[in-house]
């Protein structure tokens, strides 16, 4: 999580590690935070490497945060509480989603179809996406706050 930063502590990196449940992996692996994830993450799983990219996305607190279908390897409760750890950390995000599942924690949602973007009623939209199995649109979500 602290790549290339300097003097982050512990304690925050800890809390940070359970907003995006990472604490029982870190609790499991030898040297706890010091431990070694192989390189390139290699020892990690497809979600672990995804909650831990969105840990250091709090950590470094930027004012703008672009998602591009990031949720994508976790689960349902992992994403909710994920989502829930960066709405309160990150003062603006755009989520780019296809899962209707996502779109339930946002307040509004733009959709990008045959190159114009317009605004849709985020609630007819989650009917919608119900019931649909493939779509091509590609959605464009901002969190309520």
């Amino acid at each position: 999580m602290t790549y290339g930063l300097h003097e982050v502590p512990q304690a925050l990196l800890l809390k940070i590690a359970e907003q995006v449940g990472l604490s029982d992996l870190i609790r499991q692996m030898p040297r706890g935070l010091e431990s070694s994830i192989g390189e390139m993450g290699t020892l990690l799983s497809g979600g672990e490497k995804q909650k831990i990219a969105l840990a250091r996305a709090i950590l470094l607190k930027p004012k703008v945060l672009l998602l591009d279908e990031t949720l994508n390897s976790l689960n349902a409760e992992s994403e909710k509480m994920i989502l829930k750890a960066l709405f309160s950390s990150i003062p603006t995000i755009i989520l780019i989603s296809h899962r209707a599942s996502t779109l339930q924690h946002m307040d509004r949602l733009f959709k990008l179809q045959r190159g114009q973007l317009f605004e849709v009623d985020i609630s007819t939209q989650l009917d919608n996406d119900l019931a649909l199995a493939n779509r091509s649109e590609l959605e464009i979500c901002i969190p309520s706050f």
